[in-house]
């Protein structure tokens, strides 16, 4: 009983709750609990974690991954660096 609650706390937490978020590119990502999910190029689902100084994790469960970024531009919200190196490079060498 206790792991089917996690399952669906889970679930609920990472679905979409509102359609667009203004904190990362426009029609990209939704808003869950705490966590943004979205469909990046190509299609991949991803659901992304976002922190202070553009640290952020990112899931594409469908290719079995997960990536953090701990890039320590601290209350500078314009770097994206997580963007660059999730967009720029690793969806770029999925199938």
């Amino acid at each position: 009983m206790h792991r089917r609650f996690c399952l669906h706390c889970l679930a609920a937490s990472t679905a979409r709750h509102v359609q667009d978020n203004p904190r990362g590119p426009p029609g990209v990502y939704g808003y869950g609990y705490f966590w943004y999910p979205g469909t990046l190029t190509g299609g991949h689902k991803v659901v992304r974690a976002v922190g202070n100084g553009d640290r952020r994790i990112y899931v594409l469960a469908d290719a079995k991954l997960a990536v953090t970024v701990f890039a320590g531009n601290y209350n500078d919200f314009s770097q994206a660096v997580g963007e660059r190196i999730i967009i720029g490079l690793i969806v770029q060498a999925l199938p």
